[in-house]
């Protein structure tokens, strides 16, 4: 097999993945440039801001699937540097004694060349920039690249050094989480220089702290402003951009563009903003969850039925207009879907709101937690919330609803993910099958079934080892997988 110069093997999909998007750029490069000869013929002059060409929103969403490709090479690029090995001189080591501290001490720092040109994240930005010009005023392709040009601003931040912190890694979050426990059970050790650090410290803290006060009262500031971080001015800039995307996909009932939206300020806050990364989070899921549970009643319905035709009327504006919310047909069909007499109650039932938690949380009482799973590219991420109780609220101010909100994330694979999906499935099969098993056995005069056994009552019972097997096989695959995810957001 191929291996590397120090003799360990390659991963394949790398050099296959970065060929498939060698290709993805090729044929995107040749479209837009295509694009944009059509374009150049087809403009006037002078077109009026309210005025859309086929052809720009074409070429808006040819840039915008070139910066994702360009994200994705640079993406492809940090797994590269990652798979490589490290590379430690040689030296003499003594069997049985630990090497770790001579090894990070004689370990060459490996250095990343800078661009010669324009790193992937600045081309992706460029290309994302241009399609956020070329969508003008048509909802869905400048909710796309607004959404686009945001992660490129956000993958940017991060290569300039911005966003290391917001998800600590999983091992630290349980050493902290085992730590408090094991310090909880712990006896008290005494250090007799304690009590001297302590004082000193104090000593300290206090003298600086009279320091900064007569600093302060002859108006200079002791302390030196901190520096700016690299990369912050452009994940501000990524924010505003992806709430402004996010508006548009609740107003057009986009709930791919709401998940998406979503999932990048879940990502971007992280543990810092536990409280806003919790309500992303539900709004994504709700999101996810509105548009399955809507396909599965269109299709357990009949095509002709009154709301699946004024459901595809909308499908159908959406994709037909530049701005199909300013229509009448959509007013009309929106009104009928939402009546409270005459209306469809799946459609209400499935309404989407903003802020999920904010209807849920004034219903919760007080030692009740709600916990969200959800997954997406390579990460699974949880976060549970729990009402707290109310303060007196001042007059003339209105009482919110106070909550405590965590979050957790870890990486976990789509095949992983698709294999717990699927155990749960199985499981669920069998449970139903048992039951109807059971049910059966439990008709008197009814012969015996596959699977089943006579008690010493002649009452048949359903033999429960595939069951129980299935249910072992279950609980051990999400106590793997999720305790990590979990066990930080635990109380």
């Amino acid at each position: 097999g191929a291996q590397h110069d120090g003799g360990e093997p390659m991963d394949m999909s790398l050099e296959t993945e970065s060929s498939r998007l060698q290709q993805q750029l090729e044929l995107l490069t040749a479209a837009q440039a295509t694009a944009e000869r059509s374009l150049f013929f087809a403009a006037p002059r002078a077109l009026p801001p309210r005025i859309s060409l086929s052809i720009s929103r074409h070429l808006s969403e040819i840039k915008a699937r070139l910066a994702a490709v360009q994200l994705r090479f640079a993406t492809l690029q940090a797994r590269v540097r990652a798979s490589q090995p490290e590379t430690v001189p040689a030296f003499p080591r003594v069997d049985g004694k630990d090497d770790a501290v001579i090894s990070a001490f004689v370990k060459e720092e490996t250095v990343v060349a800078p661009e010669v040109f324009m790193s992937n994240e600045e081309r992706a930005l460029l290309a994302a920039s241009a399609a956020v010009v070329l969508a003008g005023h048509a909802a869905a392709p400048n909710m796309r690249a607004k959404t686009c040009l945001a992660e490129a601003l956000y993958a940017l931040a991060r290569s300039r050094g911005w966003g290391v912190d917001d998800w600590p890694a999983v091992h630290d979050k349980l050493s902290a989480f085992f730590g408090r426990r094991v310090s909880a059970k712990a006896p008290e050790i005494v250090d007799v220089t304690e009590g001297t650090e302590a004082a000193a410290a104090d000593a300290d803290a206090n003298a600086q702290a009279d320091a900064d006060a007569d600093a302060d009262a002859d108006g200079v500031s002791s302390t030196p402003p901190s520096p700016p971080v690299a990369g912050a001015e452009e994940a501000e800039q990524a924010e505003a951009l992806l709430k402004e995307a996010l508006v548009l996909a609740l107003e057009e009932l986009d709930a791919a563009a709401v998940a998406r939206a979503c999932y990048n300020l879940v990502e971007a806050m992280g543990v810092a903003r536990e409280s806003e990364c919790a309500r992303y989070m539900a709004l994504a899921q709700s999101s996810r969850a509105r548009a399955h549970w809507l396909k599965a009643w269109r299709s357990s319905t009949r095509a002709d039925n009154r709301f699946c035709l004024l459901l595809t009327l909308l499908d159908t504006l959406k994709q037909t207009w530049v701005q199909p919310r300013e229509l009448a047909a959509t007013a009309t069909a929106t009104s009928a879907l939402d009546s409270e007499e005459h209306g469809c109650i799946v459609w209400r039932a499935l309404a989407l709101t903003p802020d999920p938690l904010a209807d849920l949380l004034p219903l919760m009482p007080l030692d009740m937690r709600v916990v969200v799973i959800t997954a997406h590219e390579g990460f699974m991420y949880a976060s549970v919330a729990a009402a707290k109780p109310a303060e007196a609220a001042e007059e003339g101010q209105t009482q919110s609803m106070p909550a405590e909100f965590k979050v957790s994330r870890v990486e976990m694979s789509t095949e992983t993910v698709s294999s717990l999906i699927s155990a749960v499935e199985n499981m669920h099969a069998l449970q139903s099958n048992a039951a109807i098993m059971s049910s059966k056995a439990a008709v008197p005069g009814t012969a015996p079934m596959p699977g089943t056994a006579a008690t010493d009552g002649g009452v048949m019972r359903v033999e429960k080892r595939q069951e129980e097997m299935a249910l072992v096989d279950l609980v051990a695959q999400l106590e793997l997988h999720l305790s990590p995810l979990l066990l930080p957001l635990l109380p």
